[in-house]
């Protein structure tokens, strides 16, 4: 998942790259870590754009797509309820100093 923040795989595809069943991996998942693949998935990936919000200049859209969210209202709306904020809030955050 990891190597394939921008281009998001499916559970089929992962499941397939490791030699499992889509069904297997779910419940790997659901024992090892208390979620799904995709809400993993979703997280690695918020993570990727919280990383290029607070140290890049890139333009939202940028880090949207970088991150594998198909547009800035996807992102944006994720984005705020797994951190609580809007990227911008966390963006203007990060660089006047107020981060932390």
């Amino acid at each position: 998942m990891p190597g394939h923040i921008e281009e998001v795989l499916t559970v089929t595809e992962i499941a397939e790259i490791i030699g499992i069943s889509p069904r297997q991996l779910e419940r790997r998942f659901r024992t090892t870590r208390d979620s799904s693949p995709p809400q993993i998935y979703r997280i690695l990936r918020l993570e990727r754009a919280r990383s290029l919000l607070v140290q890049t200049g890139l333009p939202i859209r940028e880090i949207a797509l970088a991150s594998g969210f198909g547009s800035t209202s996807a992102l944006s709306r994720w984005y705020r309820e797994h951190f609580g904020e809007p990227p911008g809030r966390a963006r203007s955050k990060a660089f006047d100093g107020t981060c932390g």
